[in-house]
């Protein structure tokens, strides 16, 4: 064995121990000091736990010792306790004894002098003192004057509510506080339920008195009215077939809304008692307690409503008209009692939410205190007896009536009659039930008529045009009448316009023709009215502050778009043709825009000095368009004031949401029908555009030098062919509204273009002749971006990059550009196209061409 590589070995084993050894040197160092670190922290908190001990030790004898002289002291302090309670006790009784003789004497002395407060604050006191102390001969002596305490506060309270009184003292406040005072008085001696009933029955007969003093004036000046009524008649000579439809017009404004007056004044009355009584309640009687007076209030506001409400309906005759009104002349006639209704809608819907809010809180605060509940679940399932003393007409009542009304009573809930219905609301919702029959007649009558009497004018004019005997008119309820004029809309406020009005010097030619100077004062007008008469329907709906009135009247908006308006625009814009328009005056100016010397522009100045043959179907296209516009803005002030006007019941404002869908998709469907009625129009154009085109067939583009300024002198295409654009925008720009105008143009840019691209490919184009047509297409696209408000150049584009392929010196030069990715140019045309485009030029190669790599 060789030493010298086994000493090698050894020596770098021991090389490597070292090494190892200081590595576990370093690493056990760094972790001793961090041990040692912490094992002198640990020392710390041993010495601290040390010092806790100690104090511990010392707290536990501390609480021993307190704990021990507790102990001791308790009993002490309960013998204390218990002598306390007896000095107290034996203090009460002490009080209450002497309280006995005061309150005795006092009593006796207070009913002697008829101080009945005293007497109460006494008796009061008295039912306060420990009744252990009290022997039966003394209590039964308290008992007889408490009694006749009560007995006297009985008596003062029928004195000051009798009828008589009233009748003499109805509105005075001195009564008022001396019945309260009573109240007061009965509340003062826990006689907590007669007070409520007393004052709930005063409060009733009190409104009674009141609402039937008015109602005698009211059937009074009602019959004054009739009569009046009758005597004009008979004085004019009048015979009505139907009855009572201008009642509510022959009179001031005043004695129309008489009915109205006296329902506000039954409802004011009735609020103001309850808003009145809010604080006396709260401050003598248990939360809740007011339900009982809600219930009173509710039953007379019922009996009085209805007594009110059906003169209301008997005096206007409601019914028959709503039975009649197929016969009815005008709507017109029922415009008075339509707004009426909706008023006399809204104070009934106003005082309805009023007492359900305030029988709601009422309810909730009685459900927290049991007592209460109880006694009222007594009365909620007891049937309610009528107060046959409590109104002075219901004494006149029929047998046969005041059994009907004492069984729709017995079985009247009065918590599901503040809650969720009363007969007053029944009848409100009748009313609403009449004014939707009603307005739902106004709108389809005042539309019709309006329509009848536009179409009857226009066909007067126009023997071409008749639609008078479209379907549309199966919907008017057979009451349109296109020969009478006292049903016109005229004279409106805040439109006061009289479209309808005739001319009878016309001469017998001009009785054929529709002249467009008549048709621009019309122009818009029929939708000015129709918009009139829908915007004053929903006003009326929105006044009425009834959700589902206004819901129906939003509906049947809806329906007379669907089937009455847009058929009326479907019979109007059918016979639309370019090829029937004929000048009959200002031709002179048509020539001179046709030789330049007017421009487009300049034309409205010009505008009343031409005059045009059949140019009703024009004006009903420019209607349509307005009538779009009208409804969209119509739906956004709807969707706002429905928002206003109903945020606080988001269940009410969903239903509205819905009904206001119905209008968009109205609108849809108009929108469509301007589509299709633009695109007719257009397709009546095309034979005149394509005369104008053709004569780019002729037209060489296969020039020389010496052809190429020949033409710059004397343009060969475009020039004229502007020129005779220019006359038939010229005549679109008279005719229609800029947003049909600019619907027309561009078809017709669109028409152009697509022609363009047809003719082009039939051509045979040198480098000069693809240079003059990018200056013919350049022109034209100016001019059509000159005359619209959008820019024309995007219907050219393809035929701009037709243009440019044309325009390059070699084929080599274009497909350079073509594959630079510099040129930013976005292509319409496919390889094949371009090819194609390139074959055009008789100097290009078409193998050069058919190399290419597109």
């Amino acid at each position: 064995m060789d030493l010298s590589k086994l000493a090698k070995e050894i020596e770098k084993l021991s090389q490597k121990q070292t090494k190892q050894t200081i590595e576990l040197q370093t690493l056990v160092g760094s972790k001793f000091e961090e041990a040692q670190t912490k094992l002198q922290k640990f020392e710390k908190v041993e010495s601290t736990l040390h010092q806790i001990g100690d104090s511990l030790t010392t707290l536990t004898k501390t609480v021993t010792i307190t704990h021990d002289l507790s102990s001791k002291v308790f009993g002490k302090v309960g013998t204390v306790d218990l002598a306390q309670s007896r000095v107290i006790s034996v203090s009460k009784k002490l009080k209450d004894l002497l309280a006995l003789k005061t309150c005795k004497v006092g009593l006796e002395e207070a009913l002697a002098n008829n101080e009945l407060r005293e007497a109460c604050r006494l008796y009061l006191r008295f039912l306060q003192v420990d009744q252990s102390i009290i022997n039966e001969r003394l209590n039964q002596k308290f008992q007889s004057l408490g009694n006749t305490l009560i007995t006297n506060l009985r008596e003062m309270y029928e004195n000051e509510s009798s009828i008589n009184k009233l009748n003499r003292k109805v509105n005075a406040s001195q009564n008022v506080n001396l019945i309260l005072q009573v109240t007061e008085l009965f509340a003062i001696v826990n006689q907590h339920h007669e007070a409520l009933n007393k004052l709930s029955k005063y409060v009733r007969t009190c409104i009674a008195l009141r609402s039937n003093e008015n109602y005698k004036l009211l059937v009074r000046k009602s019959k004054n009215m009739d009569n009046e009524s009758e005597k004009e008649k008979e004085k004019q000579g009048q015979r009505q077939n139907t009855k009572g439809f201008n009642k509510t017009t022959e009179h001031d404004e005043n004695e129309t809304l008489i009915f109205l007056n006296n329902l506000i004044d039954l409802f004011d009355d009735s609020a103001s008692v309850i808003l009145r009584l809010e604080s006396f309640f709260a401050e003598h009687f248990v939360p809740g307690s007011s339900i009982i007076l809600l219930r009173n209030v509710q039953q007379q506001v019922d009996i009085q409503a209805q007594k009110l409400i059906k003169l209301f309906q008997s005096s206007r005759e409601i019914d028959n008209i709503i039975q009649q009104l197929s016969i009815l002349n005008s709507a017109k006639e029922i415009t008075p009692l339509l707004d009426e209704l909706a008023m006399i809608i809204k104070q009934g819907e106003m005082f309805d939410k009023f007492l359900r809010k305030k029988a709601r809180s009422s309810f909730e605060q009685a459900q927290q205190n049991p007592k209460l509940w109880d006694w009222l679940q007594g009365i909620i399932h007891k049937p309610v007896q009528l107060d046959l003393t409590s109104t002075i007409d219901e004494s006149k009542q029929t047998t046969k009536e005041r059994k009907l009304k004492e069984k729709r009573t017995r079985h009247h809930n009065y918590q599901y009659g503040l809650i969720q219905n009363s007969e007053m609301n029944v009848l409100i919702q009748e009313l609403t039930s009449n004014y939707i029959s009603l307005e739902e007649f106004y709108m389809i009558n005042s539309i019709t008529r309006v329509l009848d009497m536009y179409l009857a004018k226009s066909n007067k004019n126009n023997n071409n045009f008749d639609f008078l005997n479209t379907d549309f008119m199966n919907i008017s309820l057979k009451n349109s009448s296109t020969n009478s004029s006292s049903g016109s809309i005229n004279n409106k406020e805040g439109l006061n316009k009289n479209y309808l009005s005739d001319n009878n010097s016309n001469s017998d030619n001009e009785k054929n023709e529709n002249i467009i100077n008549e048709n621009e004062k019309q122009m818009g007008l029929i939708v000015e009215d129709i918009f009139y008469l829908i915007t004053k329907s929903v006003f009326r709906a929105f006044n009425s502050n009834n959700v589902f009135a206004l819901i129906a009247i939003l509906n049947h908006i809806s329906t007379i778009f669907k089937s009455l308006i847009q058929n009326s625009f479907e019979g109007r814009i059918s016979k639309i043709s370019w090829s029937d328009l004929k000048v009959k005056e200002g031709n002179e100016i048509l020539e001179l825009v046709e030789s330049g010397q007017i421009t487009l522009n300049e034309m409205p100045q010009y505008k009343s000095q031409v005059k045009y043959i059949n140019s009703e179907p024009f004006i009903a296209l420019n209607d349509l368009a307005q009538t779009i516009d009208y409804l969209k803005k119509f739906k956004r002030d709807l969707h706002g004031q429905c928002i206003k006007s109903f945020n606080s019941n988001p269940k009410e404002l969903t239903l509205l949401e819905s009904s206001v869908t119905g209008i968009e998709e109205e609108i849809k469907s108009l929108q469509n029908l301007l589509l299709e009625s633009q695109n007719l129009l257009l397709k009546t154009m095309q034979a005149k555009l394509k005369s104008l085109i053709e004569n780019f067939i002729p037209i060489n583009y296969d020039i020389n030098d010496t052809q190429f300024k020949e033409y710059s002198v004397n343009d060969p295409f475009s020039f004229h062919f502007i020129l005779k654009l220019t006359k038939i925008l010229s005549s679109l720009k008279v005719l229609l509204i800029e947003s049909n105008f600019e619907a027309i143009l561009k078809g017709i840019i669109s028409y152009v273009a697509r022609s363009f691209e047809v003719y082009l490919k039939r051509k045979q184009f040198s480098l000069l002749g693809g240079l003059q047509f990018e200056k013919d297409l350049r022109v034209i696209s100016n001019f059509f971006s000159n005359c619209s408000k959008n820019s024309a150049r995007i219907y050219f584009s393809k035929l701009s990059q037709i243009a440019y392929i044309l325009t390059h010196q070699s084929v080599n030069e274009f497909f350079n550009f073509y594959k630079d990715k510099n040129n930013n140019m976005n292509w319409k045309l496919s390889y094949q196209d371009i090819r194609k485009i390139l074959s055009l030029r008789n100097d290009f190669n078409n193998d050069e061409i058919n190399k290419l790599n597109l």
